[in-house]
């Protein structure tokens, strides 16, 4: 790896990042983290210091989901990051800390569509949009309104999703479509990789066989049972 920044994608849960980090760690051989470095929940080795600006499903992280404060931000990072020696992470629950992050690592941005991600495969993930929902609601950002579980992890998704989209607009962050990556045409998905080269540093023909291969086991989720 050069001097250049470490490579982070910004995402909201759910969204495919953890398949997408590992295709790109596959065919570039960086070492990456697995799961967000900066949720105090998957990584217990700075719980304690990432709990005071980065949050996460459990109570006691909430409400920092929808905070970004820079410059307090800044400091967790550099007493945590530099411990270790990865070139890639990825990160679900800091879409509200892109203005954050882009000052210590070169970003992407993946969405997904609330119509592809709903009904989710795992239970969980309701859960998840739900936390999300209360906290955005307590800070005060957004109006929301929704009552019911499942309407209000609907709201979530999208209400996470316009601040993420919000803020990489404003800053010039490149942007990938999960659904385009997972539906695209062989042509089109290596157009999409060559694109992705022209800004990180790997192979985008690798990269284009490496999702193609993988992607088949990534099926839209089916209905299932959940809370009303």
């Amino acid at each position: 790896m050069s001097a250049r920044k470490p490579f982070l994608i910004v995402s909201t849960p759910n969204s495919g990042s953890d398949w997408l980090a590992g295709c790109i760690a596959r065919v570039t051989g960086w070492r990456y983290f697995q799961k967000e470095f900066f949720n105090p929940l998957t990584n217990g080795a700075y719980a304690e210091t990432l709990l005071s600006q980065f949050g996460c499903e459990l109570a006691t992280g909430a409400e920092n989901l929808a905070t970004c404060y820079t410059q307090q931000i800044d400091t967790v990072i550099e007493r945590t990051w530099p411990r270790d020696t990865y070139d890639l992470n990825k990160e679900v629950w800091s879409f509200a800390k892109l203005p954050a992050l882009v000052a210590h690592f070169d970003c992407i941005v993946l969405t997904r569509s609330t119509s592809s991600l709903f009904p989710p495969s795992r239970l969980r993930v309701w859960q998840w949009y739900d936390a999300i929902w209360h906290a955005l609601k307590k800070s005060g950002r957004i109006g929301l309104s929704s009552t019911t579980p499942t309407a209000r992890a609907r709201e979530a998704h999208s209400a996470a999703t316009d601040i993420l989209l919000r803020d990489a607009n404003a800053m010039s962050v490149p942007q990938l479509s999960y659904d385009q990556l997972i539906t695209a045409e062989p042509g089109e998905l290596r157009r999409l990789c060559t694109w992705l080269a022209t800004i990180w540093p790997l192979d985008a023909e690798k990269l284009a066989v490496e999702i193609i291969t993988t992607r088949r086991k990534k099926n839209l989720p089916a209905a299932e049972p959940h809370p009303a």
